[in-house]
């Protein structure tokens, strides 16, 4: 089954005049855009598919940059997910350009409107067995032509600077600052984070295709980046799986290890405090599924702040 399919339950086709074109059908997809403490505002998304292409269709965003800087490269990830929430579909759009701040970047959201560069906005992607039933876009990274990087989590650009040395930091902000024979540091208050949250999800049997994901401000952002990104290597499909969640110090890194030298192949999976012991975890219970630990056999091991 394709989108193109079931117009007539999901979505609507633009009236087809002398200039539109009646192979292009433009899909209403439920959607939900996480831009708004992000240098870069999402302002419209559209999906549309091809007709006369059953295999793939296209999720697009118009944005505006909202910082007070020119962007080069804003990375964007979308996700489709079918009634229960489940993942049908995920990939990441690259963007480079020029973007100076307050100018809109136009995808493609019309059959009339657009121009040659509204198709850059836009990321091809395999269409799944069933129709979804609601679509997330985000902003997870912008580059900046200064040099600078803003991800996912971070204060917007400029909200929170760091302040000078010397600069009366220890006045209302209530920083501290010393001088010892010249080298000058500054105390400042964080606040509690009250923790951080990472995943790995993997590609079962594979000894490259995973994703991880740490320090991130929940465990639904954490466990979306690391499919994303395992489901970008594999090609933009979704056959990862989310495999490990990481929080807090007990389960804070993740080890996965593969011998796919026995038949069938056998993994071991471990979750602990640090990488040894979960490493040492991991491979005592890829011995019990009959399984040895070789020069190949960890995919990864990763760990979480806390």
């Amino acid at each position: 089954m394709r989108f193109v399919g079931t117009l007539a339950c999901f979505a609507f086709v633009i009236s087809t005049t002398a200039s539109a074109r009646a192979d292009i059908q433009f899909i209403k997809i439920p959607t939900q855009t996480f831009s708004t403490k992000t240098p870069i505002h999402i302002t419209e998304t559209s999906v549309f598919a091809d007709t006369t292409n059953n295999s793939t269709f296209r999720a697009c965003v118009s944005f505006t940059n909202v910082a007070t800087k020119p962007a080069s490269l804003v990375t964007f990830t979308f996700r489709f997910n079918d009634a229960i929430g489940d993942e049908l579909v995920a990939g990441v759009l690259q963007r480079p350009g020029t973007f100076g701040p307050g100018i809109e970047i136009a995808g493609k959201m019309s059959l009339l409107g657009g121009n040659s560069d509204s198709l850059n906005n836009c990321i091809t992607l395999t269409q799944p067995n069933v129709v979804p039933s609601s679509e997330i876009v985000r902003v997870t990274e912008v580059r900046f032509e200064d040099g600078t990087v803003w991800k996912l989590g971070d204060p917007m650009p400029g909200a929170q600077p760091v302040p000078e040395p010397g600069g009366g930091g220890g006045g209302n902000n209530g920083n501290a600052t010393v001088n010892i024979n010249g080298a000058t540091g500054i105390g400042i208050t964080l606040g509690s984070s009250g923790g951080t949250f990472g995943a790995i999800a993997w590609l079962p049997g594979s000894h490259k295709m995973f994703g991880t994901s740490l320090d991130k401000g929940s465990q639904a952002d954490a466990d979306y980046e690391a499919q994303v990104k395992c489901n970008t290597l594999n090609g933009g499909g979704t056959a990862c799986k989310l495999m490990l969640e990481l929080s807090g110090n007990k389960n804070r890194c993740g080890a996965i290890l593969l011998d796919d030298t026995v038949s069938p192949p056998v993994a071991g999976l471990a979750q602990g405090p640090d990488n040894n012991d979960t490493i040492k975890a991991a491979a005592e219970v890829l011995s019990k599924k009959g399984g040895n630990l070789g020069a190949d056999s960890i995919v990864t091991v990763v760990c979480n702040t806390k």
